[in-house]
């Protein structure tokens, strides 16, 4: 039994599209490799951010237990109180406002 084989069967791609591939498989890893790094690179800042603001928040309940009880009516007190951007409008996560409030 003989297996024939045909002039088409033998051809192989050509340079152009090897090339082609390559080029185009090059694109879509460093794609890959940027969209990674990016991820990465945001979990970094969002946490930063996170940080920033717990060690914010610390200070300020610090400031709050330390300060002493005035009993006079007469005074007013100046309290700072904690206001994420996102309750005043902003559009930027983790950040936060000290806003003075008067009792």
């Amino acid at each position: 039994m003989r297996i024939r084989v045909g002039k088409k069967a033998g051809a192989g791609m050509s340079l152009a599209e090897v090339l082609m591939s390559v080029a185009l498989s090059g694109i879509m890893l460093a794609s890959l490799f940027y969209c990674f790094s990016y991820g990465f690179f945001l979990t970094d800042i969002l946490r930063q951010n996170q940080r920033a603001t717990q060690i914010i928040l610390e200070k300020v309940e610090i400031q709050e237990l330390q300060r002493p009880v005035i009993h006079d009516p007469g005074i007013r007190r100046v309290l700072l109180r904690v206001k994420h951007i996102g309750e005043l409008g902003g559009n930027k996560p983790g950040r936060v406002h000290l806003v003075p409030t008067i009792q």
